[in-house]
């Protein structure tokens, strides 16, 4: 008798499993419908954030949770400039959904207004506007809500952070020379120039090991005016020694192999001779 029992049961379970199979979803649904369940729930690195102006969501990472309450209304603010398109709210006899505008021109920002009739009730939010889709699920509660709810865009914070990168690499070249000589914060511009000659100097400046003289236009080796380094005599009743030093000439630079207190740059000789004289500051 227990053996028919069971025989009649196993027939009576696999008979509703068959109907259930018939009736229910097949594989690629039911992946389907758990993908998206797995998205509208979102994953533990994607929980709400406190902001300024109250619950902030990251877009795009989960559909999320908005509780409401009877007897108040919940505000979600949109991004400053978007425009709506259109709404669609699954239960559209139990709940309030009002658009309302702040601001103007570019400041314009719209915030959607949610007002449940009852407690106790559920359902979905779609809010179409010319830059997203927003999808909300909305529950109503008798007495706990979140008052306002704004978002975070993942794509304006790659932006803000492309931007960041861009301004220092702008930094980068501005404070660089072409030479490749490094960054400007790494180099000693502390040198007077003083004299008069066409090919006056721009600028001058060190790296701790070389000096670099960069003159005005590019020059040739044949005109380039010759280098010299003074060397204090230590004393008041000689002049200053000149002395030769290794460099070369680089386009319209030349590259002074040492750190030195005071150079000159000679051109010419008698009547038609120029000069200029670099000192340490």
């Amino acid at each position: 008798m227990k053996n028919i029992f069971k025989y009649t049961a196993l027939i009576t379970i696999m008979g509703y499993s068959s109907i259930a199979l018939s009736q229910g979803l097949n594989i690629q649904e039911r992946q389907a419908v758990n993908l998206s369940q797995k998205w509208r729930n979102g994953s533990p690195y994607t929980k709400p954030l406190l902001g300024k102006n109250g619950v902030k969501f990251v877009y795009g990472s989960s559909q999320p949770y908005i509780v409401t309450s009877i007897f108040r209304v919940t505000d979600i603010a949109l991004e400053p400039g978007e425009r709506v398109n259109n709404i669609n709210i699954g239960d559209s006899i139990r709940w309030d959904i009002s658009p309302t505008i702040t601001g103007s021109g570019s400041n314009k920002q719209v915030h959607i207004i949610i007002k449940p009739y009852d407690k106790n009730l559920s359902t979905n939010l779609i809010i179409s506007t010319d830059r997203r889709s927003y999808h909300l699920n909305l529950k109503s509660t008798s007495k706990k809500y979140v008052s306002n709810v704004s978002f975070i865009y993942p794509e304006d914070l790659n932006e803000q952070i492309a931007k960041i990168n861009a301004d220092r690499q702008k930094h980068i070249e501005r404070t660089t020379l072409p030479d490749g000589s490094g960054n400007i914060d790494n180099l000693n511009f502390e040198y007077n120039i003083s004299g008069n000659a066409s090919w006056r100097p721009i600028r001058v400046y060190d790296n701790g090991q070389q000096t670099t003289i960069q003159m005005p236009n590019k020059i040739s080796t044949g005109d380039a005016p010759a280098l010299l380094v003074l060397k204090n005599s230590g004393s008041i009743f000689k002049s200053d020694t000149t002395a030769v030093v290794n460099y070369r000439v680089i386009n319209n630079k030349y590259i002074v192999d040492g750190i030195f207190n005071k150079v000159i740059l000679v051109s010419g000789v008698g009547s038609n001779q120029q000069k200029i004289t670099i000192s340490k500051k």
